[in-house]
């Protein structure tokens, strides 16, 4: 299935116009690089995003993080690491440990930069890295169907 600007604005049809065609290129680009095409796993995946990103409104996370200190199932080791890594991204990836592997996987060095996912190229990509990489269970679910379950494998509930 091949995603279109045009196709964008009616999967995000809350999304403000002029930051969707801004993105636009990242989001097609970044679902071409993960290789999200079947048309389950592109609804799946951009429900997820939509709703991550309050339609593209968010790229970091609203709460401070503070939360997250010294979760070690996020990589979350050092003192600051919860306020440092809250979740970004059109999906909002959280902790140390996916900032470091996203940015390995993309090629950018995210965990000693991590606001670098919140630029729009990166947004996109780390989100298609989440749902193609660090969880590579995702687009199975989705293509079955089974969109509960993307939605506990995502954010645990």
């Amino acid at each position: 299935m091949k995603i279109t600007p045009e196709l964008l604005r009616l999967m995000y049809p809350g999304a403000n116009a002029n930051t969707l065609k801004r993105k636009a290129p990242f989001i097609i680009s970044a679902m071409e690089w993960g290789k999200i095409e079947d048309p389950l796993d592109i609804a799946a995946y951009s429900a997820h995003v939509a709703i991550e990103s309050g339609q593209f409104v968010y790229v970091k996370e609203i709460h401070d993080g503070s939360n997250y200190e010294g979760r070690v199932d996020l990589g979350n080791v050092y003192p600051g690491d919860g306020r440092r890594f809250p979740g970004r991204g059109d999906i909002q990836l959280t902790g140390r440990d996916v900032a470091r592997k996203a940015g390995t996987s993309i090629g950018v060095d995210f965990e000693n930069n991590p606001s670098l996912m919140e630029l729009d190229e990166f947004a996109s990509l780390c989100s298609a890295y989440f749902w193609t990489q660090y969880k590579p269970y995702l687009p199975y679910l989705a293509k079955r169907g089974w969109f509960h379950a993307t939605q506990i494998a995502v954010n645990g509930g």
